[in-house]
């Protein structure tokens, strides 16, 4: 049997459609864009509906109040507290074995050492342990202190003796010291006027009272804001020793803050502040470019002290809002008196600099230290579900009108060729006109297009055909049958040959 070879393919006729023989002519498949279509809408419906109820989930606390309560603001209370209860429980443990004997004054030196060991190993937690003995003033204890890079620490031990040649004075010494407590030789600071009997961190608690106790306000000591806690000591039988000290640097709030920042979902910025008579004074921050220290107009690098709420609004676009909302227009005399009223909410929506956030306020009560937090959480992921959905929504119209136009331009052409309008339904002269041809980026319709336009043409051809004939004929004084007939008859004959 002789091998028999496929028919030719017409050159107009369409060849058959494949998804990336499409993709080469910069065609798609109709159902790839139907299924991009309702894809997109159904996205761009649900991110409209979504940013619809926004702002009604978030007053509902549905989804941001869930968030916040469910550890945002608190994580970071429950992580100052956690420092505050380690430096108390500290103090505490001191001036108990003070109170039973077990440390003696005589032997201070020894309990010097070890109070050196207990800041060495809490100073996450607190920077300095020490005692004063009263009435005499002298101070003993360790101290460890932050160097200039992150996670390096120099270390000194404090020690305080009568100096005899001069009547009442105290030669007090800082002595630098290795991990191990061991004195390297070299003296930090020396001073005779070592008395601090009088000292603001030692008058703080009542010395009768044996279980006095507060915290200092806020001083600044080597350009870091410092409180100390301070309990009274007393013996068993209600003599008095002195008073037992743990220094507590505020830096670590600016740490504290900036790790609990990371680990919030929303973009967002905090604020510690520690209120001090009615005034709320800057502990730290994490938004950028604000300013929370008062300095030395002649050396911009010695901090002089910490600025109050309103002063620090002055390089902030955020607390400016908070500010004038809870001081300025509601009459509350600081932030902490505010947040911790309980008739106030604790959740705040305010217009800032930045756009729109919520506020949310927590407040710590310690024997003398009022805190109170300042959470800024941004809703600016509204208007990327606002820019989302209006893509989504987008792309649906862009691929309804890819649909419609070449469906539109099919329903013309075909109005046209009712009405045997030709030129117009194929853009061109009948007789061998030539046009840029402008087909559908989709296959399917493209397809489709082509093959009207050569039915077009084909039909065109025939009609032109038949007026050639009837007009010939009408010259001969034919009739217009019997032409038809001798043409038709003429067409069989050839096709007999």
């Amino acid at each position: 049997m002789a091998d028999t070879e496929p028919a030719p393919q017409a050159e107009n006729e369409p060849g058959p459609i494949t998804f990336w023989s499409e993709i080469r002519k910069g065609r798609c498949r109709l159902g790839v864009l139907v299924v991009s279509f309702t894809t997109a809408l159904c996205v761009g419906v649900a991110f409209a509906a979504w940013c619809l109820t926004y702002n009604a989930a978030l007053d509902s606390s549905t989804t941001l109040s869930s968030e916040l309560e469910s550890g945002l603001a608190q994580r970071v209370v429950n992580s100052i507290n956690n420092t505050y209860d380690i430096s108390e429980l500290y103090v505490q443990q001191c001036q108990r074995t003070w109170s039973s004997k077990t440390w003696r004054n005589e032997n201070v030196a020894t309990y010097s050492q070890q109070m050196f060991f207990a800041a060495y190993a809490m100073r996450d937690y607190f920077s300095s342990a020490y005692v004063t003995l009263l009435p005499e003033g002298l101070t003993w204890g360790g101290q460890t202190n932050t160097g200039a890079e992150p996670g390096t620490y120099s270390y000194t031990v404090l020690e305080s003796v009568p100096y005899t040649a001069v009547p009442g004075a105290v030669n007090f010494t800082y002595y630098a010291v290795n991990e191990e407590g061991v004195k390297t030789g070299e003296v930090v600071h020396n001073t005779l006027n070592g008395n601090y009997s009088t000292a603001s961190w030692v008058t703080i608690v009542d010395w009768n009272d044996a279980n006095a106790a507060s915290w200092t306000p806020v001083f600044v000591y080597n350009n870091v804001p410092v409180s100390t806690f301070t309990r009274t000591i007393r013996t068993n039988d209600n003599q008095l020793i002195g008073t037992q000290h743990v220094d507590m640097f505020f830096d670590f709030v600016g740490r504290t803050l900036a790790s609990e920042k990371a680990a919030i979902e929303y973009p967002s910025d905090l604020f510690a502040f520690k209120s001090e008579n009615d005034v709320d004074y800057c502990l730290g921050t994490t938004e950028a470019g604000v300013e929370i220290y008062s300095r030395d107009p002649a050396d911009p690098n010695r901090v002089l002290g910490v600025l109050s709420a309103q002063e620090v609004a002055k390089t902030s676009l955020l607390l400016p809002a908070v500010v004038d909302l809870v001081i300025k227009r509601q009459g509350h005399t600081s932030l902490y008196a505010f947040a911790s009223g309980a008739a106030n909410p604790k959740t705040l929506p305010v217009e800032t600099g930045k756009g729109t956030y919520y506020v949310q306020l927590r407040t710590i009560q310690r024997r003398g230290a009022s805190l109170v937090f300042v959470v800024f959480l941004t809703t600016g992921r509204h208007g990327i579900v606002v820019g989302l959905t209006i893509m989504a929504i987008g792309s649906a119209v862009a691929f309804s009108y890819m649909i419609s136009r070449a469906l539109s331009r099919l329903t013309r052409d075909i109005g046209l060729l009712s009405n045997f309008d030709f030129r117009a339904a194929l853009g061109s002269d009948v007789e061998g006109g030539k046009r840029a041809v402008r087909t559908s980026r989709i296959s399917e319709i493209s397809v489709v297009e082509a093959s009207f336009r050569k039915m077009v043409s084909a039909f065109a051809s025939a009609m032109s055909s038949n007026n050639q004939i009837t007009a010939a004929a009408r010259k001969r004084g034919v009739s217009t049958v019997g032409a038809a007939n001798a043409v038709l008859r003429s067409s069989d004959m050839k096709d007999s040959e």
